[in-house]
């Protein structure tokens, strides 16, 4: 019969250390765990409920609770509003485009493509103009960049001709529109 007996660690071997280490790490595991099944606590992993998959889970189970705001057409709250309605139509505009860019008919794809493209520059174009606008002292600004003219909408009380022409200076070095072409309203 052999017995074992407990040297200083730095005594041991390299293998005694091994084994006395995985001794010291299985025994901590199993109390643990029965520790865990006489308190019946359940590992979150293993929580016993049922879990759908996510391509199983029906339209009826999904609810969607409305978020009432009151629009605020005045001042700066129109700007947000605004920009905030314009990013909404553009990401319509995304997602009726998107299934299109995928299509297996050349014709309907490369259409998809330009429109795509001509979005993407139009909202470009306007991001350019507004940041322009900012930077030449107005507050708050929108683009709304049409076909053959540009609506801009400025947050002044009232506009000089000196701003009026500053406005037709930025939005020229954007696209290249005459002055009959750039609409300009200022909104309070």
């Amino acid at each position: 019969m052999k017995i074992f007996v407990l040297k200083r660690w730095s005594e041991m071997s390299y293998k005694h250390q091994l084994v006395l280490c995985s001794l010291i790490l299985g025994s901590s595991l199993i109390i643990v765990g029965v520790w865990n099944i006489f308190l019946a606590q359940k590992p979150a992993a293993f929580s016993g409920e049922k879990a759908l998959p996510v391509s199983n889970i029906l339209e009826e189970e999904i609810f969607f609770t409305p978020e009432l705001t009151t629009l605020k057409p005045q001042g700066e709250d129109y700007f947000v509003n605004y920009r905030l309605q314009r990013e909404v139509t553009r990401q319509e505009a995304k997602e009726m485009l998107s299934p299109l860019l995928n299509s297996s008919v050349e014709p309907v794809r490369e259409e998809a493509q330009k429109k795509w493209l001509l979005l993407t520059q139009k909202v470009e174009q306007e991001e350019q103009m507004e940041n322009i606008l900012k930077i030449s002292g107005f507050e708050e600004s929108i683009a709304d960049l049409g076909k053959d003219e540009v609506a801009i909408i400025v947050y002044a009380p009232e506009l000089t001709s000196e701003e009026i022409k500053l406005i037709q200076e930025s939005v020229r070095r954007v696209i290249h529109f005459n002055n009959d072409q750039i609409r300009i309203f200022y909104r309070q």
